[in-house]
């Protein structure tokens, strides 16, 4: 997350806000890229993505 970050901002974009610890139990951060478009970097501990087909679940395995 904080690499991603570093790497946006040495292209040019603006730090909006910095990476960090979130109440949800996620990390997130948000930079605006040159053109002003703002992108949100998150880590979600609670998300499952399959391997097969890429569909994202919310929560365990189950």
């Amino acid at each position: 997350m904080d690499d991603l970050i570093a790497q946006a901002l040495a292209a040019g974009a603006t730090l909006v806000s910095s990476a960090r610890s979130r109440p949800w139990g996620g990390y997130s951060g948000c930079f605006a890229d040159p053109d002003g478009y703002r992108w949100d970097i998150v880590y979600n501990p609670g998300f499952r993505i399959d391997d097969d087909d890429g569909v994202v679940h919310l929560g365990a395995a189950g």
